[in-house]
């Protein structure tokens, strides 16, 4: 899959103006995330971690990209996460990352390769590159990474708070994923999409599954994650 990974925008006004909540315990954020690790390790005995820069793999999709979007998309090797089977390649800025957006991409990720474990690399590759078509109207494309970002939103609530989710910068930064070239235009359907990410945030605020307490971060922190390449 292509990496959702576009151009950060900071919080709406109105998210700076609201009450900032108090800073998480540094302790608690990185027991959640090796807690996420292990149990990724658990699900898939294979899973690794690996840098997009030493994979020539992931060099070759990098100019692939820059071909595949006319050149709208130079940053593949420093912006873009993607997964591969149960490996998922980062950029060389992983190991100093804040433990909660890492948090916020493994969860996004693990749908990904459950994704592949499920339909296999060639059923993914089909899939997701060509049904029913490379651009525009991808519906299977589409359908992966409304699995995959929805638990970046829930992810996201958890961790960051209500108010992070529902700030218009946000919410716009998720939806574009689907409606620009960062994913190939793959469901370019804005007023559809608006409604699925609104139906997701009331759905965790009816649930209450979002955090009371959380530092509301700067957007540009989580968008990292970019349209992913699934081979």
């Amino acid at each position: 899959m292509l990496v959702s990974d576009t151009e950060s925008e900071p919080l709406s006004d109105e998210a700076d103006e609201a009450e900032q909540p108090s800073v998480p315990d540094p302790a608690r954020a990185q027991q959640r995330l090796d807690d996420l690790l292990a149990d990724l390790r658990h699900e898939f005995p294979k899973f690794r971690i690996v840098r997009k820069d030493s994979s020539r793999l992931q060099r070759t999709l990098h100019y692939a990209m820059v071909i595949a979007t006319f050149g709208r998309v130079r940053d593949y090797l420093d912006e873009y996460y993607n997964t591969v089977g149960a490996t998922i390649y980062v950029t060389s800025e992983w190991p100093d990352k804040d433990p909660d957006d890492c948090y916020v991409l493994l969860r996004h990720e693990r749908e990904h390769m459950r994704q592949f474990r499920r339909y296999t690399s060639v059923g993914m590759m089909l899939l997701y590159w060509l049904a029913p078509v490379p651009f525009g109207l991808a519906y299977f494309r589409a359908r992966f990474e409304k699995a995959g970002y929805e638990q970046t939103v829930r992810a996201s609530a958890e961790v960051y708070g209500l108010d992070y989710v529902k700030d218009a910068s946000f919410r716009e930064f998720v939806v574009e994923q689907f409606t620009t070239v960062n994913y190939g235009w793959m469901w370019p359907f804005r007023n559809g999409m608006e409604a699925w990410y609104d139906q997701i945030v009331d759905d965790i605020e009816q649930s209450g599954a979002y955090a009371l307490e959380a530092e509301v971060g700067p957007l540009e922190e989580f968008s990292i994650e970019v349209p992913e390449i699934h081979l």
